[in-house]
């Protein structure tokens, strides 16, 4: 079976972002702290990107469902990790997400995902449009050398 590059629109937002320059990567690590790590915010990627966190935002029943529902993803992934240390911090993360379900903090949850979704996007549209300049100022390159190349061919053929 052959690697196929994953096209970026079917790739998930937290894997293109971990394709980025690590100069754009420094920025995503000021997203993330200890009330919401990045191990959880990549094992969890696809799961956390499928949500209607603006509703969940906007319902505090919503939210809790949510909620909920996160630390369920959570526990199913903790369990299958063979890594122990990685399933100890995972279970530590854990008891802080149920502190905070316990302070009703649900809503303070869902706005910071949705945050850091829109945080994130915006990097990503920041880096295309980097890369398009960049291929843009490249293409205009080639084209100016293509054109003194063509003038020069033209006057040793005259």
């Amino acid at each position: 079976l052959e690697n196929k590059p994953v096209p970026p629109s079917r790739m998930s937002q937290w894997k293109q972002i971990q394709q980025l320059e690590m100069r754009l990567l420094e920025q995503v690590d000021y997203l993330y702290d200890d009330n919401f790590p990045m191990d959880i915010r990549q094992v969890l990627a696809g799961w956390i990107e499928s949500q209607d966190w603006d509703s969940a935002v906007n319902e505090e029943s919503m939210a809790s469902v949510m909620f909920t529902n996160l630390q369920t993803q959570l526990e199913k992934v903790r369990l299958q990790e063979q890594n122990f240390l990685q399933r100890h911090n995972m279970k530590i993360i854990q008891q802080q997400l149920q502190v905070k379900s316990t302070n009703n903090e649900r809503l303070t949850e869902a706005e910071t995902r949705i945050s850091h979704l829109k945080d994130t996007s915006e990097l990503l549209q920041a880096a295309d449009g980097e890369r398009s300049k960049r291929v843009d100022a490249v293409w205009e390159l080639l084209s100016r050398s293509r054109t003194t190349v063509r003038r020069r061919m033209s006057k040793l053929l005259c």
